[in-house]
């Protein structure tokens, strides 16, 4: 998947951001189920 080099680095950045709010918000939910 090539990005394009005006914007790409923001737009890796946003994924990156996005994707580490996932991961926090579903290992939250887990510990929460799991109590």
């Amino acid at each position: 998947m090539a990005a394009p080099i005006t914007g790409g680095r923001h737009r890796v950045f946003v994924d990156l951001r996005r994707y580490v709010v996932y991961v926090i918000w579903h290992n939250s939910g887990t510990i929460a189920f799991m109590e």
